[in-house]
């Protein structure tokens, strides 16, 4: 899945190392956020995978394309999503301490990236997972 829509996983590769950094997967997580997460020491590196030299040279190891498999894996890609969870946690503990009792602004900044400050608002995604907060720990059991 590239940006919400399925394509075939071969294409998936060659777009990305033409540097398009685009979203994968069920949490729609960016590769740079995928690496990011790893850098960060949330999530282990994957392994290196083989994929196409579009020079005509062959095939060759990418760590890209490893990430790529990971985050096409809907178990991976969900723990990326909630590594990225937690990484913005982190960033906004000092400018805003409620930010893991607010769905609708943690939900908003996992959507649209935001600079950390004491009084942020929510978009319509941010209010939508709000509204929908308790019947998620309802669904997974975590009441």
């Amino acid at each position: 899945m590239i940006n919400g829509k399925a394509v075939p996983f071969v294409r998936q590769i060659p777009a990305e190392e033409m540097g398009i950094n685009t979203s994968l997967g069920v949490g729609q997580v960016r590769i740079s956020t995928a690496r990011r997460m790893e850098e960060a020491g949330l999530m282990p590196v994957p392994p290196p995978a083989v994929t196409h030299d579009h020079s005509g040279f062959g095939h060759f190891y990418s760590q890209n394309a490893g990430r790529i498999i990971a985050l096409n894996n809907p178990r991976t890609n969900v723990l990326y999503a909630a590594a990225y969870l937690r990484y913005q946690t982190n960033r906004w503990q000092d400018e805003f301490p409620s930010i893991s009792n607010r769905p609708d602004i943690l939900a908003t900044v996992y959507n649209i990236r935001n600079t950390p400050n004491s009084s942020p608002g929510s978009n319509d995604f941010g209010r939508f997972a709000a509204h929908h907060h308790d019947r998620m720990h309802v669904l997974l059991g975590l009441n």
